[in-house]
């Protein structure tokens, strides 16, 4: 490995590397990323596939239009509205929030 001097007789630089040697290697990810990768994805799969093994299939149409999924419903669309800003704060004659406007 050899050193190159800049004009003037400046102070050793090191070698430009070339393109070869400055690029990864390519062919896909090294393996001490794969495995967390791997444990991370069994930590989204794995419950999710539980979740949807031991769902009720046979009563999900009742469940779905029962009046209680409608409040829930409501429920989620104004904390997501309030999160992203799309809720005024203003209170109604109950002291609770009116909603999305």
């Amino acid at each position: 490995m050899t050193s190159t001097r800049a004009p003037g007789g400046g102070t050793d630089h090191p070698p430009i590397a070339r393109e070869e040697e400055a690029l990864p290697p390519a062919g896909g990810l090294p393996v001490v990323l794969a495995l967390p990768a791997i444990a991370g994805l069994a930590f989204l799969i794995v419950p999710l596939l539980g979740l949807v093994l031991a769902a009720p299939w046979g009563t999900v149409r009742a469940q779905l239009t029962g009046p209680v999924v409608f409040q829930a419903l409501r429920l989620s669309v104004y904390t997501a509205s309030a999160a992203t800003g799309g809720v005024h704060r203003t209170r109604g004659a109950d002291g609770l929030a009116d909603g999305p406007q």
